[in-house]
């Protein structure tokens, strides 16, 4: 039992592990604050678009490196840099492969008629206070009561202010 527990704890503190952590908070945190901003464009939010990105946005970060190792490399010798850009062009192709098919999927798109100003200011005020609530209290109830309260607050407003006719 101790091993096991020294394997998981040996894991959680390495530090690939951590940056991949911090790579998917960050993406799932920036997804979720420009939430808002997805729905005014699209007019629709896809709940595919979270294991899409969580993908997509490590393997861009990595095809953008490569991009730059690939500059760097040209002028010295245009053989090594083409295997560079050809590496680019087969991972490009892999991603393309993963998210065009979960593009053409239909479900889990939540469509809305339209979305206000007034909904993204109510939906940045409920972040605002959920952030001051997480951080002065500790206890998961009262966290998950605020969660439920936000989410009903949310939807309450966003159907009184008429923006779902």
């Amino acid at each position: 039992m101790d091993l096991q527990k020294e394997f998981i704890t040996q894991i959680s503190d390495s530090w690939i592990f951590r940056q991949s952590f911090d790579l998917i908070l960050m993406t799932l945190l920036v997804q979720f604050g420009m939430l808002p901003f997805l729905i005014i464009y699209f007019g629709k939010i896809s709940i595919l678009s979270l294991p899409a990105n969580l993908v997509a946005i490590p393997t861009s970060s990595g095809l953008l490196l490569n991009g730059l190792v690939t500059l760097i490399l040209s002028p010295l010798s245009t053989k090594i840099a083409s295997i560079f850009a050809a590496g680019s062009d087969f991972t490009n192709d892999l991603l393309n492969s993963f998210i065009f098919p979960l593009d053409e999927l239909h479900f889990g798109i939540i469509e809305y008629g339209s979305f206000t100003f007034y909904d993204v200011i109510v939906f940045y005020l409920l972040i605002v206070l959920l952030i001051i609530i997480f951080i002065r209290n500790n206890e998961w109830k009262w966290r998950t009561a605020a969660i439920w309260v936000s989410v009903v607050i949310f939807t309450a407003s966003h159907l009184v202010s008429g923006s779902h006719l």
